[in-house]
């Protein structure tokens, strides 16, 4: 298994660029995912990767999953392979940039998620710590323990927000039909 690990700032950014989901949701979603990844996937060989480094160092990347999780590329080390994936990978594609080491400092994201962060992207430098699924599972059981709590209340501000949406949008219609009138 290869997990892209990106920083939650960015993930955040573009979910709410792309879905118009708050960023604070986009952490929490980013949270999940990357938690029940992990638990999920203990079993077998995996390597984490920094997204970054995908769209800068593709080439570097490709070779490192060769070595580490023992494939043989079919076409690899051809021009046109290579040629290929340029073709196919871009640091053009990462549209939201965040520096980690502010990140990692901000006292107002969560320090789950900033905890979490800062163990995966070490996995991704192959910083492997003894006591870091340790600290995950209780990261996970804590979230999952309020889960419950603010499951509701994410429930009713989601709603509000896509009933301010539409109301906007009915707004945009009857200015524009104002306007055609007038």
């Amino acid at each position: 298994m290869v997990s892209p690990i990106r920083n939650p700032l960015e993930v955040g950014s573009s979910l709410e660029t792309r879905d118009g989901i708050d960023a604070s949701i986009g952490h929490l979603l980013w949270l999940r995912h990357v938690l029940d990844a992990e638990k999920d996937s203990r079993d077998i060989n995996r390597v984490y990767v920094r997204y970054d480094m995908l769209l800068t160092e593709i080439h570097a990347v490709v070779d490192m999953l060769a070595q580490s999780l023992d494939i043989s590329w079919p076409k690899r080390g051809a021009i046109s392979s290579q040629m290929e994936i340029d073709e196919f990978v871009s640091p053009d594609l990462r549209h939201h940039r965040s520096d980690d080491d502010s990140f990692l400092t901000n006292p107002r994201i969560s320090c789950w998620v900033r905890t979490s962060f800062e163990i995966f992207d070490r996995w991704g430098r192959t910083d492997i710590r003894k006591t870091d699924t340790g600290e995950l599972d209780e990261i996970r059981a804590a979230f999952d323990e309020s889960a419950f709590a603010f499951s509701r209340a994410l429930a009713v501000g989601s709603n509000a927000v896509k009933g301010l949406k539409a109301a906007q949008e009915t707004l945009k219609e009857r200015e524009e039909q104002v306007e055609t009138l007038n």
